[in-house]
């Protein structure tokens, strides 16, 4: 589906222009659906879903997301309406990278698009409640593994795509402290 499969096992898995549009559907909504048999309605709704809508032969539930999964749709939702033809598919996007010492390893990433001349790489974090919290260790870990990410990237999408990389971190009820400003 959309690019080259045999670059997916770097690199994926991703989507290009004509598929990213049913992903942005899915990441649009603040909650999970599945419609179910009107038996097993109990047995879901003990498991966290209610009641949404009856169907003909079924009825339709729903439970919302996780907090975590929300940022990560909502920053993904953005980055697709600036026009980014490339994006990450679901959640566990990854990219392979080679170590300094010459071996290899792999990094999930919240959320990945490239476009002609420029790829947003981004890593969401949130709590379910506002509080202070040090972010310290994850943005250097963050930090550490642009220039191993950066050149996956470009290794993957060939010599001549030499793009402008934002590396993004992106936060929800973290409360920091920068420079003396409460932020």
């Amino acid at each position: 589906m959309g690019l080259d499969d045999s670059k997916k096992d770097i690199f994926g898995p991703y989507l290009d222009t004509k598929d990213t549009l049913g992903e942005r559907r899915k990441r649009a909504k603040f909650y999970d659906q599945q419609s179910v048999h009107p038996k097993l309605v109990d047995e879901m709704e003990a498991k966290g879903w209610g009641f949404d809508k009856t169907l003909k032969h079924k009825v339709r539930l729903k439970r919302p997301k996780p907090v975590s999964e929300v940022l990560e749709n909502q920053f993904w939702v953005l980055i697709h309406k600036m026009g980014f033809p490339v994006m990450n598919q679901g959640r566990h996007f990854y990219i392979e990278f080679k170590r300094a010492d010459g071996g290899y390893d792999k990094k999930q990433i919240d959320v990945f698009a490239k476009g002609a001349e420029a790829v947003v790489v981004a890593e969401c974090k949130t709590q379910k409640t506002l509080s202070k919290k040090s972010l310290q260790k994850e943005i250097e870990a963050f930090s550490n593994l642009k220039k191993p990410l950066a050149n996956a990237i470009r290794k993957h999408f060939g010599p001549n795509f030499n793009p402008k990389i934002l590396w993004v971190f992106s936060t929800k009820n973290h409360s920091t402290r920068l420079n003396g400003i409460n932020t």
